[in-house]
């Protein structure tokens, strides 16, 4: 929240953000000009009225950023590090396990999240793929290299919005707007 507002300064604007969960969002009042859920769905119940509940936030010509990780991506990160056999496993497996909190969660599909944004009235104006090429990359050390970084980060910047690579990435975004 710090940074939205100090670049909204540096802009000559100002910026009011808010911090909260989604069980806690029909406490909130009004819509918004952007509403951002990042790495979050795939720890809530499916069939919830998650999705519903952000995109009833959304403003007329507003935003919803929604971000997760990519199920499909898993598969081939599987492949790449761990061989066909844990490509297969993963390719059949309902859930994701988070090594970050030790924790698992479901995989949520960038077209369940798109087709409900539609049905909700909402436009995907934008999708991008995170991490499309470096969770492919098995020699970690070399990403240490300041100049290959350089390299890889451009590479990324390249491929995160161009078809079919944006659909390869570690994690998905879909940006709608409401029109």
């Amino acid at each position: 929240m710090q940074e939205a507002e100090s670049r909204a300064s540096a802009a000559g604007t100002t910026v009011t953000t808010l911090e909260g969960g989604l069980d806690g969002l029909d406490a909130v009042p009004g819509e918004w000009d952007l509403v951002l859920c990042h790495f979050v769905l795939r720890y809530r119940p499916a069939g919830s009225r998650d999705v519903a509940m952000l995109a009833e936030r959304v403003r007329p010509g507003g935003m919803i950023s929604i971000v997760e990780v990519n199920p499909d991506a898993v598969v081939l990160r599987r492949l790449v590090r761990g061989g066909p056999a844990e490509a297969l496993a993963e390719l059949d497996e309902g859930i994701l396990h988070s090594v970050t909190f030790d924790h698992h969660a479901r995989k949520v599909a960038l077209r369940e999240v798109e087709d409900r944004l539609g049905a909700l009235g909402l436009q995907a104006a934008a999708r991008y793929g995170i991490r499309v090429a470096n969770d492919l990359i098995l020699d970690d050390d070399a990403k240490r290299d300041p100049a290959y970084f350089d390299d890889l980060l451009r590479l990324e910047l390249a491929l995160c919005d161009r078809e079919p690579f944006n659909r390869l990435g570690f994690g998905w975004q879909v940006v709608a707007q409401r029109p």
